[in-house]
């Protein structure tokens, strides 16, 4: 039968070589790094309404920068041209023109008055001159729509 309580000559004498066997002035590698969690996985639904508001934050933020630099929402913009633009195509008399021809075929409109009068309403609103101007072409013509700053300047 097997003693527990008997020391083993030959494990006693292995165990105490290796204690012998230690240099005791240099520092151990340390404790075993824990390895970190690789993070919660998350089902369909809910990565997905993460995902949600992840844009909503980002949205938000430059929403937040757009109204500092003084520029206006998109739709809000082409609320401004449109109405500018019937405001021109009604003082030019584009209705009895196009009721006598009975088509809009060859009809001209210039955009500089509807320009000019879409920049007086957005300075109306709040806009500086070169903002207005900015978020106007920006819609028109699809350039960018970025102020000039004073660092940039």
């Amino acid at each position: 039968m097997y003693d527990d309580d008997a020391g083993d000559e030959f494990l006693e004498g292995v165990l105490a070589e290796a204690r012998a066997d230690q240099d005791l002035d240099t520092p151990g590698p340390g404790p075993l790094p824990v390895p970190k969690p690789a993070g919660v996985r998350r089902a369909g639904s809910s990565a997905a309404a993460e995902r949600r508001r992840d844009d909503a934050e980002r949205k938000r933020v430059e929403r937040l920068k757009r109204r500092e630099a003084g520029l206006l929402e998109t739709p809000s913009i082409d609320a401004v041209i449109v109405a500018a633009l019937a405001a021109h195509l009604a003082r030019m008399g584009v209705k009895d023109t196009v009721a006598l021809a009975g088509a809009i075929g060859g009809l001209r409109v210039p955009l500089l008055p509807v320009f000019g009068e879409a920049k007086v309403v957005l300075m109306e609103k709040g806009a500086s001159a070169e903002s207005a101007a900015l978020m106007l072409a920006g819609r028109l013509l699809g350039t960018p729509q970025t102020p000039k700053t004073d660092a940039a300047a």
